[in-house]
């Protein structure tokens, strides 16, 4: 009784995320483009994310009930519907032949992606050759900062695999990430500026970016961080983040 009635309090718990989006939308919409219908864009990310919190909090509350209090779920786990997605074309690691393939679609100023760079981290230590790790990345503004972050990092990419892995660590790093944050991890890592910078500017560039931001958007795919395991999306809590991806990897 009590643990039912706790889920039906988690999966309606959401006061706060709307207000965290009205605060986040009142610092920064005189950042968007005038494009942009700042209300309406408001209403679709409140939209978006009451789903994803209640899908989140869903899973993690039935996780919980599972395997910390010994509830036994009798309804047949919903199997998600694999993603028609080309991966050959992201940057990856680890064997391509392992039998797990993990995709995680991130922005490079997307908090909750930057807390879960140590949690994938922990599960390539664990796992090592038994996972294919494939990274996506996506910029909520394909001509700001994240834009440019992204751009950084396909630049690297382009120059050596090795080099995007440095780009990509450091850029997660860096406390506060700014238009100039792309040269000065370049410089750090040792990137051949020259290339990197006449690759950053470049129309081409910023295409890329743009197509990837529509290709996720095409699968159903937007909102960062999103996980892929064998191409069917999971959802993962990032309270429990290791928890949850070691127990969809096991299953």
């Amino acid at each position: 009784k009590t643990a039912i009635s706790d889920l039906k309090e988690v999966l309606l718990r959401n006061d706060s995320m709307i207000q965290k989006i009205n605060d986040f939308f009142e610092k920064n919409k005189k950042n968007l483009p005038e494009s942009y219908s700042w209300q309406e864009l408001k209403g679709k990310m409140i939209k978006e994310q009451q789903d994803h919190f209640y899908n989140v909090n869903l899973n993690a509350h039935l996780y919980t009930l599972q395997n910390e209090q010994g509830y036994k779920l009798l309804i047949p786990t919903p199997v998600a519907q694999e993603t028609k997605l080309d991966l050959s074309q992201f940057p990856s690691q680890g064997p391509k032949d392992a039998k797990i393939t993990i995709t995680q679609i991130s922005d490079y100023t997307c908090s909750v992606s930057k807390d879960n760079t140590p949690v994938i981290a922990k599960i390539l230590r664990k796992f090592g050759s038994q996972i294919h790790f494939v990274q996506i990345n996506t910029a909520i503004r394909d001509d700001g900062v994240s834009g440019k972050i992204a751009r950084g990092a396909y630049c690297a990419k382009k120059q050596d695999n090795s080099l995007f892995w440095k780009y990509h660590q450091k850029a997660f790093e860096e406390p506060a990430l700014t238009e100039q944050s792309p040269v000065t991890i370049a410089k750090e890592i040792g990137l051949d500026l020259k290339k990197f910078n006449s690759c950053l500017d470049a129309p081409e560039t910023l295409s890329e970016i743009k197509r990837t931001n529509e290709l996720v958007r095409y699968h159903h795919l937007a909102g960062t961080p999103t996980y892929l395991i064998n191409n069917k999306k999971v959802i993962i809590n990032s309270d429990n983040a290791f928890e949850l991806l070691n127990h969809f990897i096991k299953e």
